[in-house]
């Protein structure tokens, strides 16, 4: 009966899904955005808007656990690595 209520209790807790996903690709946008559209010798922007992807990966992985943690990690590493590879010359 405890387990039950438990349960139930942690199930009205856990946020609903599509809205947690939709959360985490809007944060991703937005931080993307803000990374590619900041000037290159602004140095000290891009190493906080690297540093604000960890946000997304880690409400994922609350959410989801590790598989969404890693899954959205991959993701995160998809969308930073062209700014890595073509744009030469400047610190990523």
């Amino acid at each position: 009966m405890v387990q039950t209520i438990q349960a139930l209790i942690l199930q009205q807790r856990r946020p609903r899904g599509s809205w947690v996903l939709l959360s985490i690709a809007m944060m991703m946008l937005g931080i993307t955005i803000l990374h590619y559209l900041t000037g290159g010798y602004l140095l000290r922007y891009h190493s906080i808007f690297r540093s604000l992807y960890y946000l997304p990966i880690a409400v994922a992985a609350v959410v989801w656990g590790r598989r969404g943690g890693l899954l959205t990690s991959v993701v995160t590493t998809a969308v930073y690595l062209p700014n890595v590879l073509f744009i030469k010359g400047l610190p990523p």
